[in-house]
């Protein structure tokens, strides 16, 4: 609506679009359908070649984000939880990761923290995730939801000596029953009770 250009006015453009970052979105796609299927391997072959990739220029920076998170995934269902929770730490570590991505790789290193014996960082990272999101789960697997971050921190609790918060995480979960025993014998059978129920 310039009143001293002929209006509208029409201009041409052109530019070159980037086909890496279809491609590295199209790995991950794919990583992520292959976990679903519950395929650990296929999956971690995705999301590696994806890393691989992004790692070539910062401008995939929040794509390797995600491709880390879903190796670490894929690595701590193979059990290979050292690397695992490299994965987890290295997609945190970076400045555009989304903060769904940023919660799937906090609620993995709470798992891998727990399964490597380091107690005191699972609970820290499951709170992370908690705190954010009470009602967390895992959209690639369903299995992974708050209930079972809540028995992760149980558990850690229960391992440092804390029977009173390992008490008050099962109140929360099975609130029915509540309170919980804090008596040590007892809260270990309902702590493996509960990971059977879930």
């Amino acid at each position: 609506n310039a009143t001293n250009l002929s209006s509208p006015r029409t201009v041409q453009l052109t530019g070159v679009g980037d086909a890496v970052i279809n491609q590295i979105a199209s790995l991950i796609q794919s990583g992520w359908q292959f976990f679903r299927n519950k395929n650990y391997n296929d999956a971690f072959s995705k999301f590696d070649e994806a890393v691989s990739l992004a790692r070539t220029s910062s401008r995939y920076d929040s794509l390797q984000a995600e491709a880390e998170c879903g190796r670490g995934w894929s690595r701590a269902f193979n059990r290979d939880f050292i690397l695992a929770k490299n994965d987890f730490l290295n997609s945190l570590a970076h400045q555009s990761v989304s903060s769904g991505v940023s919660l799937n790789s906090k609620a993995g290193l709470a798992f891998v923290h727990h399964a490597l014996n380091e107690f005191a960082s699972a609970i820290q990272r499951a709170l992370e995730v908690l705190n954010a999101n009470p009602n967390y789960v895992f959209e690639y697997d369903s299995r992974i939801y708050y209930k079972r971050l809540r028995l992760v921190l149980a558990q850690s609790y229960y391992t440092l000596g804390d029977f009173q918060n390992s008490a008050l995480q099962l109140d929360i979960i099975d609130p029915a029953n509540a309170p919980h025993s804090t008596d040590p014998t007892v809260l270990l059978r309902q702590i493996q009770d509960m990971w059977s129920r879930l």
